[in-house]
């Protein structure tokens, strides 16, 4: 079975994805990719399904608008949806892109794909008609060695570099071995075993994911700082305790804010001194909010303050 989508939005804004469904059809999704049965029920006949040794192969290409909200939800990184997906977005090209006329269907590269895709679908509608379609192949002895080395430095470094991303490089090592059957596969439907090119290829796509990976998640948090940090700008330029923010008579685009009292009555997901003192790091980065002196908070003192500038483009 396939999933797969040119326009991807339709399925991340419908009802499987919609918030009430989100968890079960990621569920669902994860089951599906594990190799587990499909159980489909339907109410109206009281009747059960149970679908055995089925495959689902998923595609979907999203505008970075939506993709970010995907990318970013805890529940699909948490549940373990999105550490199954190879996702990758990459740059934009656009400004560089003259005109060349040229028909890609006749290039032998894409000529030569059509016609393999082509051999392996008749030979898949063939295999249906068999008993049993789905059959098992085995690394060769050299390439499960590299395969073995591979899974060992995976878990190293997931405890390392990887560490943001470990729910991701816990599953690279399988990703690698599904990456070589099917570009093994691609070549020679007819293999019984896996050969070590095929894994070694494997691994180079790995290592591109995983990369990628690194590189979205980097952009990901900087998205939820900024939106953090906005909301910490616009709560101190608009709280009015002068226990909690006190304010420059002679600048109203400064203000100081006492840390307690933002971890008392601040932004709910700025109310734990870690995430806090962290968002306020990342302004005092960029130059909007320095650490006062020790016990210095506008007349009284406090354990700890910081004076806060607001933005130009404010």
């Amino acid at each position: 079975m396939g999933l797969f989508s040119d326009e991807a939005g339709r399925f991340i804004g419908g009802y499987a994805m919609s918030d009430e469904h989100m968890l079960k059809t990621a569920a669902g999704l994860s089951e599906i990719w594990d190799g587990s049965e499909i159980t489909r029920t339907r109410g109206a006949d009281n009747q059960t399904f149970v679908l055995h040794d089925r495959r689902l192969a998923m595609h979907l290409m999203l505008q970075p608008i939506v993709a970010y909200r995907i990318i970013a939800n805890p529940l699909l990184m948490g549940q373990g949806f999105l550490p199954r997906c190879l996702v990758v977005h990459p740059e934009s090209r656009i400004g560089s892109r003259p005109y060349v006329e040229a028909n890609t269907r006749k290039h032998p590269a894409v000529i030569a794909m059509s016609e393999r895709f082509t051999d392996l679908v008749q030979k898949g509608m063939t295999l249906k008609t068999k008993e049993k379609s789905q059959r098992n192949v085995t690394l060769d002895p050299d390439a499960k060695a590299y395969w073995v080395e591979l899974y060992n430095e995976f878990e190293t470094r997931s405890g390392k570099e990887y560490e943001s991303i470990q729910a991701m490089s816990c599953k690279a090592a399988d990703q690698t071995a599904r990456l070589a059957t099917v570009l093994a596969y691609a070549n020679n439907s007819d293999l019984k075993s896996i050969p070590l090119d095929a894994v070694e290829r494997a691994a180079s796509l790995m290592d591109f994911y995983l990369k990628e990976s690194l590189r979205l998640q980097e952009i990901s948090e900087e998205d939820q700082r900024i939106k953090l940090a906005e909301k910490l700008m616009d709560w101190a330029f608009k709280e009015s305790d002068p226990s909690v923010v006190v304010r420059d008579s002679e600048n109203e685009n400064h203000v100081e804010i006492n840390l307690r009292g933002l971890l008392q009555r601040g932004p709910n997901r700025l109310r734990t001194k870690a995430k806090a003192e962290r968002i306020l790091k990342f302004l005092h980065e960029h130059g909007i909010a320095r650490k006062l002196p020790k016990a210095k908070f506008g007349e009284s003192e406090t354990r700890e303050a910081w004076e806060i500038q607001r933005c130009e483009s404010d």
